[in-house]
């Protein structure tokens, strides 16, 4: 087949395609032996079909040149076999067509299967190959794919120069080309090497003042103007600019490069001089009769960029709509080359406040995008970017930062940590991190961004500013406020010079300043920054827009400093009515709105207005939380929680304001801690319900899509040819989409389930028992409505008494008591936890600590419980971690314990009332196995062999029904259950095994018993609905302290490396107010240690070996005899009535106000126990034998739950000796239903 000499211009792949056709349509069969016998007919019609495409092609009509070409394939590859040079001839031109019409993805296959056939029978360096070396190249350059599209240019160029003779391709055209790739990699050694070379060829071919030479003079100075050497960028753009007028006239590559010097007048800061090159550049472009329709768009979109970057918004919209339609009239609507230009339309429509326009066009510009170059590509991972940008402004975090996060991903992936397309997506994700709280790692993102650009870009970039402004808004908001006032005067500077003083950017850097100087309170420098930029955004925006609405917010909240109640609340009354606009009734920003004019009304003195405000802003962000903790992981969503504290603090500091007999306030604090307390354990509990049903198992969902995403990045590392690999990509591709579908839509299901049953206070205390009263404690930070600066104070605790209401009744009876500053109690706590956790009951400072407790959170409640017999405490802050049993109260002249006076049950939420109810109600919930299972006195030496039991030891399986575990090898969701408990050495328990057979005694016939070796992680595992599920064992809990100590220790002897400076052993604590704060990290061997959940556990057969386990990555289904908290919540106890963890520390764990404990209770509690029997601190293993017989006799006799425990208690402090001291009996606390 004859070859050509090929440039790698516009025209390069319609000219060889075209010329391979003639070639192809000539051939005969004779060139080859035959492979079948009936080759004759197949070559002869293989060539009457060619003739065919040969004229479809020449008629633009692809698809049908397509299928026929097909059809020659198979005609080909009959005649002449599948590995021939006439088969590689189709694929080259099927290929070449499917290019052509911008589907690159379909594209690849072929060429690559031309190429590895080419190779086979040509060998890898015959020139023969750079026809198609060039089409792949030019097909990845197309996909984005820098760094393949290099490999084939480069091995064209090398093939060329080992056959100087054979001039088959212009060598100058591919060094352009390269030099455009390096020039994407942020590569300007190499760029301007080769073009330094192209120089000298074209110099020698066409002479030194060429029109050739000029275009290489004009890309030289592109490479400098990226690496911000502008003088000598502006020397070669003129130089290139006055050779071209003078060899040329001026045409649509003339206008290219005006708008090449404009964007570098731009760069510099001269916005002025880059507009006239503009009108200029469209003013050659119209005197042209016939210009190229891609060249005038680029012209267009870039002017339009310009008057976007200058906040002439409808200028910009006039130019981008001029462009789309070229570019639509050249291409179709749906051609891949629009993706960009409606990316950034997209972003367009927002500034404009075209919201829905803005989410279509975002997600059209994606889908297209992936359609043609598919998901491992820099313009597909820039798209994730900028939608996931879009959907952080409208709310949605969670989606937020799983777009976010792939996106940087990808870009790292393809351009490495050192790209400004990677400082874009660093600063992207660094802002997602902010609004959930994690402002360690926000940190971290963007000092890491700044420095990309810095590097890249120099100090006085428009980028570098934009970082400058994130990063002072971070510290801002960390309380370091003179190195924001720094930066940001720093960033302003700049902005001002390269954009101009009443840009949108100089805008928003004002707005900021005048933030931070109203939070040192220079109110008068703040006002006249507020002024400036709010006078710049109106001229941009006009009256009406977000960029209006969160400025007029902030300038409220200085006039409210200030004393300007009026007219700060017609200024929250616009924010508002414009938030509502434009973000909908639901918006997050409008219950933050919502709360900023409660505020006002409150400090008015307008107390109704003021609580009515305050409710609707607590439902709006309640139902907000609820659609994003579907979503987030564990961690972000208790950072997310506990920023949305601050709006529920504001509240309650309303409340606790409040005259004292406000009913209405007393009603509205009591119910916002109801629906918010505990949030996160609801949804994840009604996640683990809804994962029973197996069409919604979220958690199976979410394993599948981190698996199928691991092996899409790893695809390029497997050892797969070409094709098979980019089918494998595809099919991947289609698994991750679908299974997002899914895991939305599950999402969703449990988000409505939640927001679904949502009842009000009403509600919950039609279900308090007559004798009873759910007493709801709450801690918050004290929010000072009168403070000019410094409006958080001390933390507080209040508590609220609601009482039992009368079916048809409405009249609620609810007290709130101010329980004063929280830091006594809290010290209190702490005395009694640090004393009883180390088994010193009988120390001096106890019996204060318990004197000290109860004046300050009893007796100030006891004249409203006078007629009460059983508390339903719900708990919180620290609170979570003392037994009310305990605490010392009057009586008679001389000292009771609590226990002796009532009976007591907890609950997380006022919530749990009402479902303990529902669920009686229900026969659906009704599910438990008639089995219970008990588990004692494991054999922690236990070796365990690999693998994973299939069923229980004696051969039965103890499972009714699938647990919720995934039997997958490889999850990356298993790094989560990696942990290290070096030192670590658990003791026989005898006491638990008698006490485990004794209760399996008292639960009869149908109990399974697990003593020993038989009582085994994997065992547990299988369990599904027990009635009862009872283990006896060791149980820990280690503060974050101690598991960083732990798995550093471990990490640095196996590995050799020390982690010191990694910053895993301090986060944002998630209370009021900045914490101290890590350099961060994103490895993600440390990304799953701040949660509290897998540092608690149970120790069960094995365990003792469990100190030589790797540091690493652990299957969820594996056996290593630590059962930890994270896997306790995935098994199924959907139904279980009873969890008992007769175990030391299993109610034990990491305090989370408006969560409580972290801890073994709350895992269970989330797997779906009805009850949950957990204790506080270790105790020996008689008396908790004791405890629990009793117990267990007391409840399978018919008493109630809490009543049962109750006497229980009440046996061993009655019992006389060293186990009347609560220290033993009072250990242990039942949580969930009391009945």
């Amino acid at each position: 087949m004859r070859r050509f000499k090929m440039t790698l211009g516009p025209l390069f792949c319609v000219f060889a395609i075209s010329a391979c056709l003639v070639e192809v349509s000539a051939q005969t069969g004779s060139q080859q032996m035959p492979a079948v016998q009936d080759r004759d007919s197949a070559a002869s019609r293989s060539a009457e079909l060619m003739k065919e495409v040969t004229q479809l092609f020449t008629n633009k009509e692809h698809e049908k040149a397509l299928l026929l070409l097909d059809e020659c394939l198979v005609l080909k590859e009959t005649a002449f076999g599948s590995n021939s040079l006439q088969v590689a001839d189709i694929l080259f031109i099927k290929g070449g067509i499917s290019r052509q019409q911008g589907r690159f993805s379909d594209a690849l296959p072929p060429l690559q299967r031309c190429l590895a056939i080419e190779e086979k029978l040509l060998g890898k360096d015959h020139p023969e190959l750079i026809n198609v070396l060039l089409v792949l190249g030019l097909t990845c350059k197309s996909q984005g794919a820098s760094a393949p599209a290099i490999d084939y240019f480069e091995r064209c160029l090398s093939i060329q120069e080992q056959h100087p003779k054979e001039r088959r391709l212009n060598v100058d055209s591919l060094l352009q080309n390269l030099a455009n790739l390096y020039r994407t990699q942020d590569d300007y050694r190499r760029g301007l090497s080769v073009l330094e070379r192209c120089q000298k060829i074209q110099e020698a071919s066409f002479g030194s003042n060429s029109l050739q030479v000029a275009n290489c003079l004009h890309k030289q100075g592109l490479i400098h103007q990226d690496r911000g050497d502008y003088i000598r960028a502006m020397d070669l753009f003129k130089r290139g600019l006055d050779m071209r007028l003078a060899v040329a006239k001026e045409d649509d590559d003339f206008a290219i490069c005006l708008r090449d010097i404009a964007v570098s007048f731009r760069k510099q800061g001269s916005p002025a001089q880059a507009l006239p090159l503009y009108l200029r550049a469209v003013e050659t472009l119209d005197k042209i009769k016939a210009p190229d329709s891609d060249k005038v768009a680029g012209v267009l979109g870039s002017f339009a960029s310009y008057y976007q970057e200058q906040g002439e918004f409808e200028n910009a919209s006039a130019l981008y709509d001029r462009c789309r339609e070229l570019m639509e009239k050249k291409h179709g609507a749906d051609h891949p080359s629009l993706a960009a230009l409606l990316g950034s339309l997209a972003n367009l429509k927002e500034a404009l406040g075209h919201y829905e326009e803005s989410l279509a066009l975002h997600k059209r510009s994606l889908a297209m995008t992936e359609q043609a170059v598919g998901t491992e590509n820099r313009e597909y991972a820039v798209g994730l970017g900028n939608l996931g940008e879009f959907l952080l402004n409208r709310g949605d975090t969670a989606q937020a930062l799983h777009l976010c996060q792939r996106s940087l991903d990808i870009l790292e992936k393809l351009l490495g940590t050192n790209h400004t397309d990677v400082a874009s997506a660093i600063c992207r994700l660094a802002s997602v991190e902010v609004e959930l709280g994690n402002r360690a790692e926000a940190l971290s993102l963007l000092r890491r961004s700044l420095a990309i650009r810095e590097g890249v870009l120099g100090t006085q970039s428009l980028d570098t500013a934009y970082s400058l402004n994130s990063l002072a808004s971070l510290l801002g908001i960390l309380g370091d406020n003179s190195t924001a006032l720094e930066l940001y005067t720093e960033s302003l500077a700049i902005i001002e010079k390269v954009q101009g003083a009443e840009s949108p950017g100089a805008a928003a850097v004002l707005e900021n300043l005048a933030v931070t100087h109203k939070e040192i309170g220079q109110t008068r420098e703040s006002l006249a920054l507020y002024s400036r930029s709010l006078a710049i955004k109106q001229k941009i925006y006009g009256a009406e827009h977000l960029e209006i609405a969160g400025l007029l917010a902030n300038l409220a909240d200085l006039r409210r400093i200030q004393g300007e109640a009026t007219e700060a609340e017609t200024l929250y009354r616009q924010s508002l009515a414009m938030k509502t606009k434009f973000l909908g009734p639901d918006h997050p920003e409008v219950a933050i709105a919502l709360n900023n004019l409660a505020s006002i009304y409150h400090s008015s003195g307008r107390t109704a207005e003021s609580i009515s405000g305050f409710s609707r802003s607590s439902a709006l962000l309640r139902a907000y939380l609820v659609g994003q903790f579907t979503r987030l992981s564990g961690n972000d969503a208790l950072r997310l929680f506990q920023l949305a504290l601050y709006q529920a603090a504001v509240t309650q500091s309303a409340c606790a304001e409040a005259p004292a007999q406000n009913a209405t306030a007393a009603v509205a604090g009591a119910e916002q801690i109801a629906v918010w307390k505990a949030l996160l354990e609801e949804v994840q509990a009604t996640q683990a319900a809804v994962e029973v049903d197996q069409r919604a198992a979220t958690q199976r969902l979410r394993e599948q899509l981190l698996t199928t995403q691991h092996q899409l990045a790893r695809l390029p590392d497997e050892k797969l040819e070409p094709p098979q690999r980019d089918a494998r990509r595809r099919e991947l591709q289609k698994e991750l989409n679908e299974l997002e579908a899914k895991l939305q839509h599950s999402s969703t299901r449990v988000a409505d389930s939640v927001r679904e049953r949502s009842p009000s206070l009403v509600d919950f205390a039609r279900n308090v028992p007559n004798d009873a009263v759910l007493l709801d404690f709450v801690e918050f930070r004290r929010f000072d409505f009168a403070a000019k600066t410094n409006a958080w104070k001390e933390q507080r605790f209040a508590a609220y008494l609601t009482f039992p209401l009368a079916k048809d009744s409405t009249n609620l009876l609810v007290e709130r008591v101010d329980l004063g500053e929280a830091a006594p109690i809290n010290e209190a706590v702490e005395v009694l936890c640090r004393r009883l956790g180390a088994g010193q009951y009988r120390a001096r400072d106890v019996e204060p600590a318990l004197q000290r407790l109860n004046a300050r959170v009893y007796s100030p409640l006891a004249r409203h419980l006078t007629n009460v017999a059983h508390l339903i405490v719900c708990p919180d802050g620290p609170l979570s971690r003392v037994p009310f049993e305990m605490l010392p109260v009057p009586s008679g002249g001389t000292n009771r314990w609590l226990v002796e006076e009532k009976t007591i049950s907890y609950v997380s939420s006022g919530r749990e009332v009402a479902r303990i109810a529902a669920r009686a109600a229900s026969p659906r919930s009704k599910v438990q196995s008639p089995r219970s299972v008990v588990f004692g006195n494991p054999d922690f030496d236990l070796k365990l062999p690999d693998g994973v039991l299939e069923k229980g030891s004696n051969g039965v399986l103890l499972a009714a029904a699938p647990s919720q575990h995934s039997t997958s090898p490889s999850l990356p969701h298993s790094a989560a259950l990696s942990r290290s408990f070096t030192g670590f050495k658990f003791a026989p328990l005898p006491g638990a095994g008698k006490e485990a057979q004794a209760v399996a005694g008292l639960l009869g016939k149908d109990c399974a018993l697990r003593l020993g070796a038989q009582a085994r992680e994997a065992e547990l595992k299988k369990v599904v609905s027990p009635r009862v599920l009872h283990i006896a064992t060791h149980g820990f809990f280690l503060s974050d302290q101690e598991w960083n100590h732990e798995i550093l220790e471990t990490h640095e002897k196996k590995h050799g490396v020390s982690t010191t400076g990694l910053g895993v052993g301090s986060s944002w604590p998630g209370s009021f107010g900045a914490g101290p704060l890590s350099s961060g990290s994103s490895d993600s061997r440390f990304k799953d240690w701040e949660n509290p959940l897998i540092r608690c556990g149970l120790a069960l057969a094995g365990a003792n070996h469990f100190t030589n386990a790797d540091f690493g990555m652990r299957n969820a289904e594996g056996e290593d005899g630590i059962l930890t908290g994270l896997e306790a919540s995935l098994l199924n106890l959907q139904g279980t009535e009873l969890v008992i963890l007769s175990a030391c520390q299993s109610g034990a764990g990491e305090v989370k106000i408006g969560e409580g404990v972290m801890s073994l209770r709350r895992a269970f509690t989330i797997a779906g126990a009805e009850s949950v029997l957990a204790s506080h601190w270790k105790v020996s293993d008689a008396a908790t034998s004791r405890l629990m017989t009793e117990f267990m006799r007391r409840w399978r006799a018919g008493t109630p739950r809490a009543q049962a425990w109750r006497e229980a208690q009440l046996s061993l402090l009655q019992s006389g000796g060293e186990w009347s001291h609560p220290y033993f009996w009072a250990a242990f606390t039942l949580t969930g239903k009391w009945r």
